[in-house]
């Protein structure tokens, strides 16, 4: 039994991983699109500024390919690159998921010295590794 239903050619931004209502549907958007409008929510609320150094996440939920997720980080990239946001690191695959869910979510970390010290550290677990 589906937990939630979308209208044929919409979307939505902000919906919970288990269907919980999000912040507004909108018509089918292209994943450019879509990563830029979610960027930019991200970018306003934190927030970020030029110089700020990130490790930028994408996350799948289930159903959406590999190569969506890399198409949507290619964009990630272009689009930081463009605000003067660098990219530390990328992380690209399903860390948090449900059965058949489709979409996608974009984490940004913003990085200082002490983050970074500890992200580049090796990390070995059931749902995480890092050499």
């Amino acid at each position: 039994m589906a937990t939630f239903t979308l209208e044929e050619g919409k979307m939505e931004f902000g919906m919970g991983l288990h269907g919980e209502a999000g912040i507004k549907r909108v018509n089918l958007m292209s994943a450019d699109e879509t990563a830029v409008t979610i960027l930019d929510l991200l970018i306003k609320d934190l927030p970020f500024k030029k110089g700020s150094e990130v490790i930028a996440i994408v996350n799948g939920y289930g159903a959406t390919t590999r190569m969506e997720m890399f198409i949507v980080m290619r964009m990630i990239h272009k689009y930081l690159k463009e605000k003067g946001i660098s990219i530390y690191s990328s992380e690209v695959g399903e860390f948090c998921t449900s059965q058949e869910m489709a979409g996608i979510s974009i984490t940004l970390i913003k990085l200082d010295e002490e983050l970074k010290k500890y992200y580049d550290m090796p990390a070995d677990s059931s749902g995480y590794i890092k050499f």
